[in-house]
């Protein structure tokens, strides 16, 4: 940790990795991780347990349908 500030510093895991993109509600991911699985499927690909949500719009003042969010898994 960086004494006294509230942040830890650490490692990224390293590798390729595939980005998802979810356009609309929170609520409706699960949806999308539904379709990640199957391109998963699809393709042969196995993910790694490593994966992440990168939230691009501001849910504050972005409507529902518009919220975008990035999804990335780590592969084999």
């Amino acid at each position: 940790a960086l004494a006294g500030s509230g942040v830890k510093a650490g490692q990224s895991p390293a590798g390729n990795a595939v980005r998802f993109v979810h356009t609309g509600p929170y609520s409706t991911m699960k949806a999308t991780y539904d379709r990640i699985t199957a391109w998963f499927d699809a393709n042969g690909a196995v993910a790694k347990s490593e994966s992440w949500e990168h939230y691009i719009s501001d849910p504050g003042n972005t409507p529902e349908a518009e919220l975008v969010t990035h999804i990335y898994f780590l592969v084999e």
